[in-house]
């Protein structure tokens, strides 16, 4: 962790807490490594106290094995550290991340929102789970005239989370680790929507997500709140091959026959057809989980997303723009709940950038700099 002090003697009373992107998928499939804000936007913050937070994350290499949730440890203790140094009642801490910055950046918004004024993120994977849905719904897209453009972005979106799947292989133990919700925040808003597999294989072999079931199953989300426990449990089909009526189970009742078969989807290596695994619905998560909304009030929030309109799409800014859209959505449906929709929309935003050619990574330059002048206005 580095700390920049103002050089201009008229500075404000703003801390910035710098994210940077870490591990992240390139074109060229390889992992860079971004640490520190490129120079040319740390020149326009002559006022405001940077603070570089290096958090650790990488595969496992002779150096140690740096695998989640060792980042989540790493900018969890430097918050703590921070916020005792920089009074919140008298400085206003800002946290800026992009990539997996922007991931813990969100996290620690969700979880130490009284101690944060405003959170900017640019393009925040927060959401590991549902990559495996978006890559297997790339050949269930029927090839019409009509749905090319759809088409060709949904290809798009399911290479990139092909790719990114490659890579949270390797920064994740077990698929446990990123069905947490301080690995994936969008978690702490709404269920995963499935289970989670008992093994890396079984991560890779669930049954394929039918698009339209998937957009339906989307659109009908949130209408209660709840736990993931009153999900709705499809039962398996019997042995003659039909599916059973469907009726939602009690979570409360441990049925030996239930968890058996639970048992016997996930963690099963016999050869033969997959078994039918029950079907979860994402359901809306009331935030904050443990105490009166009236005493906890989210920071001030944008989620940049690069403009998608490229031909061919970018997977990528596809990709990402889907989850910072479904993170704001989400934002605003969950934690101003029974407030004024205008409240939540002047509180969370959603930014479109422009993509433009130049530097090294010039996506991500460009969306920090859009990042930091909201940051500075406020």
């Amino acid at each position: 962790m580095s700390i920049t002090t103002p050089t201009d003697p008229r500075g404000n009373n703003h801390v910035v807490v710098h994210l940077p992107a870490g591990p992240r998928v390139g074109l060229d499939s390889s992992i860079h490594e971004y640490s520190a804000i490129p120079p040319h936007i740390t020149a326009s913050l002559p006022s405001i106290t940077l603070i570089n937070l290096n958090y650790r994350l990488s595969p496992p290499n002779p150096a140690g094995d740096h695998r989640f949730p060792t980042p989540i440890h790493d900018v969890s203790a430097a918050f703590d550290y921070i916020a005792s140094r920089f009074e919140p009642r008298r400085n206003k801490i800002c946290l800026l991340g992009s990539h997996i910055g922007g991931s813990l950046a969100t996290m620690l918004a969700l979880t130490n929102p009284n101690l944060i004024h405003a959170t900017a993120v640019v393009e925040p994977v927060v959401d590991w789970v549902s990559l495996d849905e978006v890559a297997k719904a790339t050949t269930l897209v029927p090839q019409t005239t009509a749905q090319e453009r759809k088409t060709a972005e949904v290809e798009a979106q399911a290479q990139t989370a092909v790719e990114l799947m490659k890579l949270r292989s390797r920064l994740f133990r077990t698929p446990s680790a990123y069905f947490d919700a301080f690995a994936s925040p969008i978690l702490f808003l709404r269920a995963p929507g499935r289970d989670t597999p008992l093994t890396k294989t079984a991560a890779m072999v669930n049954e394929p997500v039918m698009l339209q079931e998937a957009e339906d199953e989307e659109s009908t989300y949130g209408d209660a709140f709840g736990p993931y426990d009153d999900d709705l449990h499809y039962q398996l089909p019997n042995n003659d091959g039909r599916r059973a009526s469907e009726e939602p189970l009690d979570s409360s009742t441990n049925s030996p026959s239930t968890a058996d078969d639970h048992h016997s989807i996930q963690g099963s290596d016999v050869e033969g057809p997959l078994k039918q695994p029950p079907r979860r619905r994402k359901v809306l998560r009331r935030w904050p989980p443990h105490t009166r909304p009236e005493l906890v009030k989210l920071p001030y929030t944008k989620v940049f997303v690069r403009d998608s309109a490229t031909t061919p799409p970018h997977g990528h800014a596809l990709l990402m723009r889907a989850q910072g859209t479904e993170l704001v959505e989400l934002m605003r449906r969950a934690c101003f709940f029974g407030q004024e929709k205008s409240v939540a929309e002047a509180r969370v935003g959603l930014s479109v950038f422009d993509r433009t050619e130049g530097e090294h990574s010039p996506e991500v330059d460009t969306g920090l700099v859009a990042a930091v002048e909201w940051l500075k206005g406020l």
